[in-house]
């Protein structure tokens, strides 16, 4: 995350030397976007912009959230009916990030103490979306619900893909649903 920081820092930087051909690029539209894990790097990259001296340059137009790896200790919603999914999921986590705080770290779980202010997040629009059968959709919903809340003054805009799981439209590409999926998300972007 500090290289994207620095490579956005130079980028910005170059565009404003007089001796050097501008890179094509406009900064007043920035966009972000990840599915999964990569969807928590790109909210915590808009967190960290808006706490860097770029914060002052620009702010990130949107967020494409695709099926967030958000996650928590205490489950939630599906998360205490499918105990078996719960624990593998935990499990995952520590094996990908091992961390003295396991599934409480501030980069899967966004709502303990260490983690970023929802209010500070430096973006216009963000876009989450869910799968109605991963058992992370519970946790998407209440992140979705306090960022409503939480006094962020940009548009949080939610969809749902019925009938499927956790990033289903990179293993089918081609179906229907995963069509529909990035259509929204190009409305999103444009």
């Amino acid at each position: 995350m500090a290289d994207a920081l620095a490579t956005l820092a130079s980028m910005i930087k170059v565009n404003k030397q007089e001796d050097v051909r501008p890179i094509q690029m406009s900064i007043s539209e920035v966009f972000l976007n990840g599915d999964s894990a990569g969807a928590n790097i790109a909210l915590h990259l808009a967190f960290r912009i808006k706490k860097s001296n770029l914060g002052q340059s620009f702010m990130i137009l949107g967020i494409g959230m695709i099926h967030p790896y958000f996650w928590k200790t205490n489950p939630i919603g599906s998360e205490t009916v499918d105990r078996l999914r719960k624990e593998l999921v935990d499990k995952w986590w520590l094996y990908v990030c091992p961390s003295d705080k396991e599934c409480d770290d501030p980069f899967i779980n966004m709502f303990v103490d260490r983690s970023s202010n929802l209010v500070g997040l430096a973006c216009h629009r963000i876009l989450v979306t869910i799968a109605d059968k991963d058992i992370l959709k519970d946790i998407w919903r209440f992140y979705y619900d306090k960022l409503v809340k939480s006094g962020w003054r940009g548009k949080a805009e939610i969809m749902e893909n019925e009938g499927e799981d956790h990033v289903f439209h990179i293993f089918n590409p081609d179906c229907d649903k995963a069509k529909s999926l990035m259509k929204r998300l190009a409305a999103f972007l444009n």
